[in-house]
């Protein structure tokens, strides 16, 4: 008798369900039941209702109610369809203004509602045909050029202790029709912080780790460290990999 009564979130059964709950649960296997998601909620194929079947592991599927995707506020483009509500899986076809475009540089394109919400924000944005070079704090970049025209490339590093858009010490970005294919931009090095160690620990204990900090790993009695007693972070991380206690 593995089902109780499931519990619907922004979705509910018949009444009687509820009002004479101890008559009808647990359920055995294989017994069916009808549900419906509340007006403004699909379930997950789209529909207003569904069926779940008792197994031995719980109701399956796992009755779920989506909340519907409201039309998305779209400028200097237009939507085809007057709809203003759509369920899961349903697509919505958008067209960009003369001189528009959609991020991928075309002047239609298609966005579905899932149950997370739209697949992407639908835009329409004028091409470009130069990038502005931003300003870099942290790094430098190997051109003095302020604007670069389409798909040319800008170079630039980053100061020690800092990391580029993409995690490395140089990096390229290409202008492109929406703008640089990655900012340049420089973050500081930051290694995760260090899980517990069974049977022993380390110091300094920090949230954040900077790169050249340095853990010391330690044992408790009658355990011995496995390799070396020291890590250090780097812009790739931890090295060597933390110890264990034998």
């Amino acid at each position: 008798k593995p089902c109780d009564l499931p519990h619907i979130e922004n979705g509910k059964m018949a009444e009687y369900y509820y009002n004479f709950k101890s008559y009808y649960f647990p359920m055995r296997k294989e017994k069916k039941l009808s549900y419906s998601c509340m007006v403004g909620y699909t379930t997950e194929t789209g529909t207003q209702g569904g069926r779940i079947t008792c197994t031995e592991k719980g109701w399956s599927p796992v009755p779920r109610c989506y909340k519907k995707c409201n039309k998305p506020l779209l400028e200097n483009g237009f939507f085809y369809g007057a709809e203003m509500y759509f369920k899961i899986h349903e697509e919505l076809q958008y067209r960009c203004n003369p001189g528009y475009y959609t991020p991928s540089g075309g002047t239609e394109d298609t966005v579905q509602c899932r149950p997370e919400g739209w697949s992407f924000q639908p835009s329409c944005t004028k091409k470009l045909e130069s990038c502005q070079v931003p300003d870099l704090h942290h790094g430098s970049y190997f051109t003095a050029q302020r604007e670069l025209q389409l798909n040319e490339k800008l170079l630039y590093k980053c100061d020690e202790g800092y990391h580029t858009a993409g995690g490395n010490t140089t990096e390229e970005a290409v202008c492109l029709t929406h703008g640089w294919s990655l900012t340049p931009n420089c973050t500081k090095v930051t290694c995760s912080s260090l899980s517990a160690i069974a049977h022993g620990g380390f110091h300094p204990v920090k949230k954040t780790y900077e790169e050249g900090d340095v853990v010391h790993f330690f044992c408790e009695e009658n355990y011995s460290i496995s390799e070396f007693d020291l890590s250090q972070c780097y812009y790739f991380g931890w090295h060597p990999d933390p110890p264990v206690c034998e």
